[in-house]
């Protein structure tokens, strides 16, 4: 409401593009910046030290 009350264009869905956690869940994509993509780079970085032989720690 706030949005729309500034300009009409914005509808009531609006609010949900400036969600923190939608914005991060959009970059879940390999290589990306979101939670999920951020995890699943973290595990092969571990797996990677692992078969070097190298504590992540």
């Amino acid at each position: 409401e706030d949005l729309h009350n500034f300009d009409p264009h914005f509808e009531a869905d609006a609010v949900e593009c400036l969600d923190l956690r939608q914005s991060l869940a959009a970059r879940n994509l390999p290589g990306g910046t979101g939670p999920e993509a951020i995890q699943d780079q973290l595990k092969a970085a571990r797996a990677v030290l692992t078969d070097a032989d190298i504590s992540p720690h």
